[in-house]
């Protein structure tokens, strides 16, 4: 009876794991698209106002400090895109291999897969990080910019 308890627990407990996970990669997407979306926006409006007849002073640093920051982090945010699609490749993979085995890494190339996968994992997770720490540096630079100009 407590066997039996113990493992409706255990089964429970991995069912919370589960879901939790599946929300947590979830917000993890929609983070990284939201704030892609924001820096192609404020990237475009900064070459706008470069490039227009608005009276912005092009030559002042801040603008230029405010486009690269949101460039880089358009360019972080892709490069964390593709770097999770890998990790998912890799752990579909994984997957697949423990089902074909029974559960037995025969070879040991499970190991070396997940190996690969908490690489890439912890990889997506600094380029998170930085690609919203490039688009706060971005924003700050362009406020600079703004007050600055007029």
């Amino acid at each position: 009876m407590k066997e039996q308890r113990r493992e409706k627990e255990e089964q429970q407990r991995y069912e919370k794991h589960v879901r939790w996970q599946e929300i947590r990669i979830t917000q993890f997407g929609h983070v990284n698209y939201l704030i892609l979306t924001f820096a192609v926006g404020a990237l475009g409006f900064v070459a706008s106002l470069l490039t227009g007849d608005t009276g912005t002073n092009p030559s002042h640093c801040w603008w230029w400090v405010s486009l690269a920051m949101f460039a880089i982090s358009i360019a972080y945010g892709i490069w964390c895109i593709i770097t999770r699609l890998y990790d998912f490749r890799k752990t579909a993979k994984t997957t697949r291999l423990l089902m074909e085995w029974n559960g037995h890494d025969k070879t040991g190339k499970v190991a070396t897969l997940r190996c690969k996968t908490k690489k890439l994992g912890k990889r997506s997770w600094w380029l998170l990080k930085w690609q919203i720490g490039l688009f706060a540096g971005g924003s700050f630079s362009l406020v600079i910019a703004l007050i600055y100009d007029s």
